[in-house]
């Protein structure tokens, strides 16, 4: 064999390998993108599930805070009426006190 001949056989197997490298190249291109896409599609539900779950425990603090909101506003309510009734209640021993005095006067 010649130089020329052993430079084309070369030549040949040279591109005959690029021809390969670049069908197994793109081969890689391809499964790297099908697993990005399925890992992205992966991390977005579980996303989903964590931010759901976040929605759900914030719906339950919101409840709770509103019950408690709504049980301290009844215990206002109750606290400002039972001022009321003893306030009331201090008036009319007092007056009685007072009759009571009157009476030990007498």
């Amino acid at each position: 064999m010649t130089d020329e001949q052993l430079l084309a056989a070369s030549n040949s197997a040279v591109q005959a390998v690029q021809t390969n490298l670049k069908a197994e190249m793109a081969a890689m291109k391809e499964d790297l993108l099908e697993h990005i896409h399925g890992v992205g599609a992966q991390l977005h539900t579980e996303i989903q599930e964590v931010v759901d779950r976040m929605d759900a425990r914030l719906d339950r603090h919101g409840g709770l805070l509103q019950g408690g909101s709504r049980a301290i506003t009844r215990m206002i309510e109750w606290t400002e009426s039972a001022d009321t009734t003893f306030s009331r209640y201090d008036r009319r021993l007092a007056e009685f006190e007072r009759r009571l005095d009157q009476i030990e006067k007498k």
